[in-house]
């Protein structure tokens, strides 16, 4: 096959991905929102990987013996920085902010990619690169206050931080997932980080009297549970296996650039939902996704 055709086709591919990707991610916010209405931070987290533990285990098992036990320990990190800990931050998070305030604050995932890289694997940054930091940073700050105009940036909400703190640990996933396990198929580092960071999930789901209580003893409640088990199929188990492919045809930063839109759908479904979303919101996303703009352009 001719390169540039196969080029063009990994390109297809990797945009395509990056579409899917914005559109199921930004939807799990919302789901979450209405998952804490019933069961508390830590349930919709450990429910969530759980889950998506009980989907890939079967995979999981099958590719465990094309893995040198002595590098186990490499997808229990992927699966505790990209998976379990952000969920459990993210739930947090949710408890106190709109569902479209922390899908945009998933936006940061890019620029600390390129501070990992730049700290930890001698990645080259531009003067552009630091302004789109400091861009994104702001944006952050106003997504967090509670109030809009001036003012409103001397009362932050503290609980923006657990989705800031998600996003490093995002950052950090995606270079371990580059560096440290580029060598394996996306669907047995999906798989194997899955089911190693999500086997606390799947004690949980099966011990936790209070869970098992409120999901099948309130309609709304089982609404909101099967909304975090489709969470936890699709949004985490399928979705990642899409993800570590992207990282493999594409970088890691182009890979986090998937959170180019997921504010916009994480928005959208919130307006849906009748959040409110004043001025000072869209002023913070647009300068998130401008820092991420700034962040993606090549370095020399």
């Amino acid at each position: 096959m001719d390169t540039s055709i196969a080029e063009r086709r990994i390109k297809l591919q990797a945009i395509i991905l990056l579409a899917v990707l914005a559109l199921v991610w930004g939807t799990s916010f919302i789901l979450i929102k209405h998952g804490l209405e019933f069961f508390t931070p830590v349930e919709v987290g450990f429910t969530r990987i759980g889950v998506a533990a009980i989907a890939l285990l079967p995979v999981a098992i099958y590719h465990l013996r094309k893995v040198n036990p002595s590098q186990w320990w490499k997808f229990l990190a992927s699966g505790l920085l990209g998976n379990l800990i952000p969920a459990i931050l993210f739930a947090f998070a949710g408890s106190k902010l709109n569902s479209a305030v922390s899908g945009a604050l998933n936006g940061l995932t890019p620029l600390f990619t390129l501070i990992v890289g730049l700290l930890f694997y001698k990645s080259k940054i531009k003067y552009a690169h630091w302004i789109g930091i400091g861009f994104g940073l702001v944006g952050a700050v106003v997504l967090a206050a509670r109030k809009n105009g001036i003012e409103g940036l001397l009362d932050i909400n503290g609980f923006a931080l657990f989705a800031v703190l998600a996003t490093v640990c995002y950052a950090f996933n995606v270079y371990l997932l580059k560096f440290w396990l580029g060598s394996y198929k996306p669907i047995v580092i999906s798989s194997l980080a899955i089911v190693f960071s999500g086997l606390p999930g799947i004690f949980f789901l099966f011990s936790n009297s209070h869970w098992v209580t409120t999901a099948f003893s309130n309609p709304m409640a089982q609404e909101a549970a099967y909304g975090l088990v489709i969470l936890g199929v699709i949004g985490t188990a399928l979705t990642l296996i899409c993800f570590n492919y992207l990282v493999q045809i594409t970088s890691p930063l182009f890979a986090s650039s998937v959170t180019y839109l997921i504010p916009l759908v994480a928005m959208l479904w919130g307006i849906f939902d009748n959040e409110p979303v004043g001025f000072s919101h869209l002023i913070g996303i647009a300068l998130i996704i401008s820092g991420v703009v700034l962040v993606n352009r090549r370095s020399t």
